[in-house]
């Protein structure tokens, strides 16, 4: 009788057959049908091990390894310090936006190396710009139109008027200005906003003859004055040669030039050879004045009526309405969409609630062009905007590209290598979004984004002789 063993060994031999006869096809073949692959595997195995090895030792015995490479921003692993190689020096680069203003690629490459790769690796003094970004965005994360320019509260707690900047977007919930008036005042100084401009208000007799005495102004920064559009002064006309014999007469009258008219509800003003159609507001700054207006049939206006126009642009035809009448309209904004025209460029809001706060802002500084920049300019983390100063109506020169920063710093671009620094940067494809030169003038400019600054050698900080030899 078969024991349990001559059973198992009979299993396995008839199994080994079928194996054999499925793989190799052959069931009496003498070889393990997975002998060939088991030992394959295992020498690829060992000649790794082997291979791996020898890059060990040769990292051992070599560490330094080759010189670094040339057009390559090189990052230290145990640091994150930068440097670039330039002439057989080793420079360390002030930040990455120098870095690839040096090298000038669009798409610089980048190595990691080890501080033992560096080690004995002759040094240079740093380069650099002082103060540019250390990190730029990338160029899909370049901010477009609207910009904003807005006065509210420095806090809830003060009633001090804080300017903000705003790129890319404008504060929700505003109400447009329209054809309403809104009296602003700057420290001593007073503007009527309208028709998104702003009018110079120089004395009271202005606000008598508008009859906004009792009118109290909304307090706002200086900056937000400046970014909108200046229109005329809100003064009575200066009419030529008033005073003087007009050469005509008026309602068979001799009359003197300068003298205002009013035939059917609209006022007139006299010239020398007629009458010129002039705004309510004109005529009700004249009647301040104390000058007296004719009441004249329709008919002899039409005898000696002019088509001269001789209110200034932006002069108001009528008196408006007067929007905050009690000065409380919390907040202020001249929002630019983009799709603007160059002659009225903002769109003014005003605000119930202030939405902004300009929290331990710093104090505001001058600009070179004697502008106060803006209390805070504002950009979401990590984005920027490639802007270009719109130019004014009928301007021929070029103008400057500024790189705007979320840190609320514009650096400009040097305008005979714009396009060179904006590839560089990895703008090449990004076109600079025009915005009113008024109100990129509140945002502070940095320094210049000039290859040729990129590569200057930076002296290292002084040293005080009286610290190393200790204080008495």
């Amino acid at each position: 009788m078969r024991s349990r063993r001559d059973q198992v060994q009979a299993y396995r031999f008839q199994t080994r057959r079928i194996g054999s006869a499925l793989l190799a096809g052959e069931p009496e073949t003498n070889e393990l049908p997975m002998r060939r692959y088991g030992i394959a595997v295992l020498g690829s195995i060992l000649i790794g091990a082997v291979v791996f090895a020898g890059f060990g030792v040769w990292g051992l015995v070599s560490p330094g390894g080759k010189r670094p490479p040339r057009d390559t921003i090189i990052l230290e692993r145990e640091t994150g310090a930068k440097y670039v190689y330039l002439a057989g020096l080793l420079h360390p680069v002030l930040n990455w936006t120098s870095a690839r203003l040096i090298l000038g690629q669009e798409k610089p490459a980048t190595r990691t190396m080890a501080q033992a790769s560096l080690r004995d690796v002759p040094r240079g003094r740093p380069v650099g710009i002082p103060g540019v970004p250390d990190a730029l965005p990338v160029a899909s994360a370049l901010l477009g139109p609207p910009w904003s320019v807005c006065s509210a509260p420095r806090s809830a707690a003060s009633v001090v008027p804080a300017a903000h900047v705003l790129a890319g977007s404008v504060p929700a919930g505003g109400t447009p200005l329209g054809a309403e008036g809104l009296l602003v005042s700057v420290d001593e100084r007073r503007y009527l906003l309208w028709e998104d401009r702003r009018l110079r208000v120089r004395d009271n007799a202005v606000l008598a003859a508008l009859g906004w005495t009792a009118i109290r102004p909304v307090p706002v920064g200086e900056a937000f004055v400046n970014a909108v559009p200046a229109g005329p002064d809100l003064t009575g006309l200066a009419v030529p040669d008033a005073g003087s014999p007009a050469r005509v007469q008026i309602a068979g009258r001799a009359a003197l030039v300068g003298q205002f008219f009013r035939a059917a509800g609209q006022h007139y003003v006299l010239l020398s050879d007629g009458l010129a159609p002039v705004g309510a507001v004109s005529a009700a700054l004249a009647a301040a004045e104390g000058r007296s207006v004719v009441e004249l049939p329709a008919q002899e206006v039409g005898r000696v009526l002019l088509s001269t126009t001789v209110e200034p642009p932006g002069f108001p035809d009528r008196v408006p309405s007067a929007r905050g009448a009690d000065g409380r309209a919390a907040m202020v904004c001249a929002a630019y969409p983009g799709t603007s025209p160059v002659e009225r460029p903002v769109r003014i809001q005003t605000f119930g609630t202030a939405t902004l706060d300009a929290g331990d802002a710093p104090p505001p500084g001058v600009g070179a062009d004697g502008v106060r920049s803006a209390d805070r300019v504002t950009l979401p983390g990590g984005r920027a905007a490639l802007v270009v100063a719109q130019a004014a109506p009928g301007a021929t020169a070029p103008s400057t590209v500024f790189l705007v920063t979320d840190q609320g710093i514009k650096y400009p671009l040097p305008q005979d290598k714009a396009d060179q620094v904006r590839g560089a940067l990895g703008y090449k494809g990004s076109r600079p979004v025009p915005v009113p030169a008024a109100i990129l003038a509140l945002v502070p400019t940095g320094a210049a984004l000039d290859p040729e600054a990129a590569v200057l050698l930076q002296n290292p900080p002084a040293v005080n002789p009286s610290a190393s030899r200790g204080v008495n």
